[in-house]
């Protein structure tokens, strides 16, 4: 995956050469994920967000209390995103996306290959043979 994320943009070196890593940036090049920031992030705005996204009346009857948020992985219709706090430092912005990526490899990845079955786990990828790890996670 590495290598592939490097031979897309030439630039990617560098930002890998560099510390501490833009995270959004290297996310960028190598997921299909859309990286946003939101003033004021929190659970009603995160809410209002993806129902403007969609199309839909707000309808926040149904939120418990609203509370700030650092960010958050949204996944399915209309789009997976990750949002995080504009407010946010640098560092922390980093942090926050590395986590909801964390999130989209383990809860989304790793899940989905478990539904797939075992006849499909058999098959080791490229990127658990390159790791030196076990496809039957």
């Amino acid at each position: 995956m590495l290598e592939t994320l490097l031979s897309q943009k030439p630039e990617t070196e560098e930002l890998l050469s560099q510390f501490p890593c833009d995270i959004a940036t290297l996310a960028a090049y190598g997921l299909d994920i859309p990286i946003l920031a939101r003033p004021n992030l929190s659970v009603r705005c995160a809410h209002a967000f993806l129902c403007a996204l969609e199309g839909k009346a707000l309808q926040d009857d149904w939120l418990g209390p609203d509370r700030p948020l650092y960010g958050l992985l949204h996944l399915g219709p209309p789009s997976n995103v990750i949002l995080f706090n504009e407010a946010l430092s640098p560092s922390l912005t980093n942090y926050v996306i590395a986590h909801e990526i964390g999130h989209f490899f383990a809860d989304v990845l790793v899940v989905q290959h478990r539904w797939l079955g075992h006849a499909l786990s058999q098959r080791v990828s490229p990127l658990a043979q390159e790791m030196g790890g076990r496809a039957d996670l």
